[in-house]
């Protein structure tokens, strides 16, 4: 990282004491910048506008995690563990935007099925982006899903 950022090891550790502190503050950051791409449930005010902020690309590549997370889990436990409950909340903000904005009041059955639609398939696009050989496979992958859901719920 040090190299890329034409700095040395040093700079980098003194304003990151751990290699833990670094992952860490860079979770927060990219779950800050996905919270600012205006995903945030009082700023969405229509189905229209939560259709936009889903085929919003991200200014990093989650796809890149993805192919590495088998180690990062392995190596980080804890902060991978801060990951999954991010996107649970994030999953979650969805699914409640998804349930307010329904064309029809959804039933209890309604709302968990597509519960366990995007959760399955959420779970289904992280085991492929692990292999995947297009490093854009993660992102495209969810622009299509939300996209097949927005229109069947909307």
């Amino acid at each position: 990282m040090a190299k890329k950022m034409a700095t040395s090891k040093r700079t980098v550790y003194k304003y990151f004491p751990s290699k833990i502190d670094l992952i860490d503050a860079t979770i927060d950051f990219v779950f800050s910048q996905l919270g600012t791409t205006g995903a945030s449930a009082e700023h969405i005010k229509n189905i229209d506008q939560l259709s936009r902020v889903l085929k919003t690309p991200l200014s990093f590549n989650i796809g890149l995690l993805l192919h590495y997370s088998f180690d990062f889990k392995r190596l980080y436990p804890a902060q991978w563990a801060k990951i999954v409950r991010l996107l649970t909340q994030m999953e979650n903000q969805i699914l409640k935007l998804l349930y307010k904005f329904a064309h029809r009041p959804l039933t209890y059955v309604d709302k968990e099925v597509l519960t366990i639609m995007l959760t399955k398939s959420i779970e289904q696009i992280f085991v492929q982006s692990f292999t995947a050989d297009d490093p854009n496979y993660y992102q495209s992958a969810m622009q299509s899903m939300y996209e097949i859901i927005i229109y069947g719920v909307a």
